[in-house]
C-alpha cells in the first residue's frame, strides 16, 4: 500500500508459494509454505493481503499480513474453487470468482457468510473493487 514493498508468486518449484520484496534493499523473502498453490495475492488498505491457497485439493482464501509471515494466516472461506480475490476499500471484504460467479466474502470471523452477485450465465473471473 506504501509501495515500499512487492508481493509476488513464483512457480520455479511447480509448487507456487507467495512473496515479499523489499523495494529498497531489492531482497526477497519467502512468506508461505502452507498450500500446494498459493496464488492471487492482493493487497488490503490495512497492509495484509489475501489470496487464494491449494489445500487438500480445493481452494480457499487466506488473509495474512505479510510482515508476520504464516503465524498471521487465516483461512476465511469453507473449502471450494476460490479465485482472484480483490479487497473492497472497507478493509473487511473481498471480491472473489468461485465456480465462474462472483461473492462478496467477509473476512470477520463472525461476519456474514459469502454473497454471490447475480446469477447471470457466463464465467466471470478477476474481478477487483475501484479504490
Amino acid at each position: 500500500p506504501n509501495g515500499s514493498k512487492i508481493v509476488y508468486v513464483t512457480d520455479l518449484s511447480r509448487q507456487p508459494p507467495i512473496y515479499l520484496l523489499d523495494v529498497a534493499s531489492k531482497k526477497s523473502k519467502r512468506i508461505t509454505n502452507t498450500g500446494s498453490q498459493n496464488t492471487n495475492p492482493d493487497w488490503g488498505p490495512d497492509g495484509r493481503i489475501v489470496y487464494a491457497s491449494k489445500r487438500g485439493g480445493v481452494n480457499v482464501l487466506v488473509v495474512m499480513d505479510p510482515l508476520k509471515g504464516e503465524s498471521s494466516a487465516q483461512v476465511v472461506t469453507k473449502p471450494g474453487s476460490w479465485e482472484h480475490p480483490s479487497w473492497a476499500s472497507d478493509g473487511r471484504h473481498i471480491i472473489a470468482e468461485r465456480d465462474g460467479a462472483l461473492f462478496i466474502v467477509d473476512t470477520d470471523p463472525n461476519g456474514d457468510p459469502p454473497v454471490q452477485l447475480f446469477l447471470n450465465k457466463g464465467h466471470w473471473m478477476n474481478p477487483a473493487w475501484s479504490r
